[in-house]
Formats: C-alpha cells, sequence, structure tokens
C-alpha cells in the first residue's frame, strides 16, 4: 500500500489498529455475548460457559497477529489504550457483572460482588490469551475453554455444584 493509499483510509497508525481491533472484537462479542446476555436460554450452563469461552480463545487464536498488534499499541498510544480498555476490557467486565448478577437473582449463583468477581475474571481471560497467543507452541482454544470455563464456573456457580439447583 502506497503512503497515500494508506492516509486515504487511515489518518495515522491509531486508527489502523483501532480497525484491527474492531475486526476481531466483533467475533469474541459473537462468541461470548449469547451466554452472558441470555443465560436462561441454556439447559446446562456449565457447559455453556465452556462451550462460549473454548470460542472467544479460538478468536485470540485465529487473530493472533492483530491482538497482539492492539496490545503493543495499547502499551504506547493513550487513544489506543483508552478504546482498547473501554471496548474489549470494560464492555466485559460490565457485561459479565450483570450476568453474574442475574444468576445470583436466578438464585443459580451466590457471588457476593459480582462487579469485583467480574472484572477478576475477565483480566484472568485477557492474560491467559495473550500468553497463549505469545507461545510459539499455543495451547488448543477448546483445552484452555475447557480449564478458564472451570475455574469461572467454579466462581459463579461453586465448586462442583449444579447452578440449577
Amino acid at each position: 500500500m502506497t503512503r497515500s493509499a494508506f492516509y486515504h483510509y487511515y489518518s495515522g497508525l491509531d486508527e489502523l489498529v483501532l480497525a484491527l481491533l474492531e475486526n476481531y472484537e466483533d467475533e469474541i462479542k459473537a462468541a461470548v455475548n449469547p451466554l452472558l446476555e441470555h443465560p436462561e436460554a441454556f439447559d446446562d450452563p456449565r457447559a455453556a460457559m465452556i462451550s462460549h469461552l473454548s470460542d472467544m480463545f479460538a478468536v485470540f487464536e485465529a487473530h493472533r497477529t492483530s491482538v497482539r498488534a492492539v496490545t503493543q499499541a495499547a502499551s504506547g498510544s493513550r487513544k489506543v489504550f483508552a478504546q482498547w480498555q473501554a471496548r474489549a476490557v470494560d464492555y466485559f467486565i460490565d457485561l459479565t457483572a450483570r450476568f453474574i448478577e442475574q444468576e445470583v437473582a436466578h438464585r443459580r449463583a451466590h457471588v457476593s460482588d459480582p462487579v469485583r468477581t467480574a472484572r477478576a475474571l475477565i483480566l484472568m481471560n485477557n492474560a491467559v490469551g495473550m500468553d497463549n497467543i505469545l507461545r510459539e507452541e499455543p495451547d488448543d482454544p477448546a483445552e484452555i475453554g475447557r480449564v478458564i470455563g472451570g475455574i469461572w464456573n467454579d466462581v459463579i456457580y461453586g465448586l462442583g455444584e449444579d447452578p440449577q439447583k
């Protein structure tokens, strides 16, 4: 791409990086939002959690170069960091907190602090996802989803408890 063509589409590198974020952001939302927005639609919330988180980690893997670029740019650009924080972190913390609150309201979960619990879970997802895509030989997204989904389930629903009770 020529310099003039680049600046026709983007005003600078920050806009390019934000376009990369938008590219995989929608896929991550498609992977996890159905569960977080409508947990009542799933007969087995524990299995759904593992499935949806596995799908999310598969998106990280599929877009590993873009995710790395956004993360690297976020460390050097306030604009990219603010957008990444709002769109990839705070958005999912808020959505997860509402999910947990809904599960508590339906007596399927017993979490005393949904917001801080959601923050810890989302930051864990980000750390594990980033660690995995930086490895020369990343783990299978389904295996990461199984382990991380198990942690989510134990934190939200209790150790080995059936959330339907």
